[in-house]
Formats: C-alpha cells, sequence, structure tokens
C-alpha cells in the first residue's frame, strides 16, 4: 500500500496486488510455411511466373499480378528486382494488394 496524495487532509492510498499468474492457454494453430513477401509476377490467376517490363517513373505507379496468400499490406517497402540481373531494380511502397486477385500496386 503506498500513500498517493494528500488533499485537504484525506490521504489517498493506492491498494496494488497482483494475483498468481493463471493457467497456460492451449497452443494456437501453424502458421503458413515461407516468406509470405517474397514473389513474382505472373499472368491474371496463375502460380506460373510471368516476365514484364516495368517502365518506373519517379512518383508514378506500377501494377502487376503476384502470387496469392502474401502478407502485403499498403504502406509495406517494396523491392522489385529483375530475375536474370539484381543490380536492375527499383523501389517503391505498396499502395494496394488484393489476395482475391492478387493484384498488387
Amino acid at each position: 500500500m503506498n500513500k498517493t496524495n494528500n488533499l485537504k487532509g484525506i490521504n489517498y492510498y493506492d491498494y496494488q496486488y497482483v494475483g498468481p499468474t493463471g493457467p497456460m492457454g492451449p497452443t494456437g494453430p501453424q502458421g503458413t510455411n515461407g516468406n509470405k513477401f517474397n514473389t513474382f509476377t505472373t499472368s491474371n490467376g496463375s502460380s506460373t511466373p510471368t516476365q514484364v517490363t516495368p517502365s518506373p517513373v519517379q512518383g508514378g505507379n506500377f501494377g502487376s499480378y503476384v502470387e496469392g496468400n502474401l502478407a502485403y499490406i499498403p504502406g509495406n517497402s517494396i523491392v522489385i528486382v529483375a530475375s536474370n540481373d539484381y543490380n536492375v531494380r527499383f523501389e517503391g511502397y505498396v499502395q494496394s494488394y488484393t489476395n482475391y486477385t492478387t493484384f498488387i500496386t
């Protein structure tokens, strides 16, 4: 018990009691395997890699179909890298990703 305040002759006490720890709950479900951000461009609805040739413009937009079931949310930083030359790349931010259509902008 700690004395915390004295207002007009009245003492207020702070009663802090921490009870015992309760029992451990059940283990949650196992998550999906793998990196949920690493992906490749695809054709609409396909799971086969498809080559695209973006022409990035500073301040512009780029959109493409990618794999489904990824963890992208608006604001994620993203790096687009050419599969045949890792020095060819550009960076941006995710504006939207729809798991249903697998389209990312």
